[in-house]
């Protein structure tokens, strides 16, 4: 073999070996793959918070109904014809916000008002500064009559049937004898106690423990607004009280009192819903033409929804106008049914009362009974406010 030959040979196998021996270490190729998306995390979707405001722009003006509530306790329907322009920006995912204008020009009526009373009789009168008005619903049943007392219905309250056409006036003192009819005169009586007066020397005054008994009539039926009016001579000793007044069942009062020893002088007071306040609702008024023990003399109260006015034979003495009590944010002026009273009392049962009354009574040196005399009393039912029977 020529030597040419062999050399060429064998750089041809050495070729072939190198070609084999580097096919073998070349680094493999990974095929492109696309790369898997990575899971997105469970979140927990947030609720959707009911909206507060629901605006929707309509697509022309129109009208609308709208109920509200008041702030008082009645609800009122009010209708509004409204036009109403509005541009908002709604988010129903948890928030909203609004930015509106609204324009309107509007009527409104109400299908209902707040009720004043339950009863549709009742009239109020009208109040000063919105406040308190008085019922004058015309429900109270009220007899309008003169007693001279030639043929008068008393009767015992624990005799009396509940029907007030039954008799004229209820004795609520207990006692028959607290009573004369005579002549066409009531003899109004203070009897003297059977047991000792217990005189008590109180470093505030002198007081009695036991009190004589007195008479007090009411009348059958209620006065609601009103005259009345009483003839009378009454008991002059101090400690002696002669009464005539109206008195509701919550306490609303106006008197007439005639205190013994002060024989010149009549006084005249009203209480309210049973608050006593002594010695600052009262009047003192100088009586005309003699003393109130040896003269008559005719006491009078004229009671209207605006004002109380006392007289003393005919002339006024006094006006207490209802705008003038306003106190503590009412009225405190008597504005309920009443019955009428009329009486005479010990007024010697407490130190302020005793010295109030000019007493205590010394009972250690009186007669068996004191007298007040009584000639006419006078009701005259308003018929604007009373159902006159």
């Amino acid at each position: 073999m020529n030597l040419t030959k062999v050399l060429i040979l064998l750089v041809s196998v050495l070729l072939i070996i190198q070609a084999i021996d580097a096919g073998k270490h070349k680094p493999k190729t990974k095929p492109k793959t696309k790369p898997k998306p990575k899971p997105k995390p469970k979140t927990t979707p947030k609720p959707i918070t009911p909206a507060k405001i629901t605006t929707t722009k309509p697509a022309s003006p129109t009208s609308t109904k709208i109920t509200t509530k008041l702030a008082s306790s009645t609800s009122t329907k009010i209708t509004t014809s409204a036009k109403i322009t509005t541009s908002a920006k709604i988010t129903t995912s948890a928030k909203i916000t609004t930015s509106a204008k609204i324009t309107t020009s509007a009527k409104i009526t109400t299908s209902s008002t707040k009720p004043i009373s339950t009863q549709s009789s009742t009239v109020l009168y009208p109040p000063e500064n919105g406040q308190h008005p008085i019922n004058l619903s015309k429900n109270n049943k009220c007899r309008s009559f003169t007693d001279e007392f030639k043929n008068s219905r008393i009767v015992e309250h624990y005799e009396y049937n509940r029907d007030p056409r039954s008799a004229d006036w209820i004795n609520t003192s207990g006692n028959r004898n607290s009573y004369t009819l005579a002549n066409g005169q009531l003899l109004a009586h203070l009897i003297k106690p059977t047991k000792d007066q217990g005189r008590v020397n109180d470093p505030a005054g002198p007081y009695n423990k036991i009190l004589g008994q007195g008479l007090t009539l009411n009348s059958t039926y209620k006065l609601h607004f009103g005259v009345a009016e009483i003839k009378m001579k009454v008991c002059g000793l101090g400690g002696v009280v002669s009464a005539f007044i109206t008195m509701s069942d919550n306490g609303d009062e106006i008197d007439w009192e005639m205190v013994g020893k002060d024989v010149t002088h009549g006084q005249s007071n009203f209480f309210w819903n049973g608050l006593i306040l002594y010695g600052v609702n009262g009047g003192v008024h100088s009586v005309p033409n003699g003393p109130i023990d040896t003269n008559f003399h005719t006491y009078t109260f004229d009671w209207q929804p605006d004002c109380i006015t006392w007289k003393i034979d005919g002339q006024a003495v006094r006006t207490l106008w209802r705008k003038d009590t306003y106190k503590d944010g009412v009225y405190q002026f008597p504005s309920n049914p009443s019955y009428v009273q009329l009486g005479i009392w010990d007024g010697s049962g407490a130190p302020g009362t005793a010295n109030w009354a000019n007493g205590p009574i010394d009972w250690t040196k009186q007669p068996d009974k004191l007298t007040t005399i009584i000639e006419s009393v006078s009701i005259k039912c308003d018929p604007n406010y009373n159902i006159i029977v």
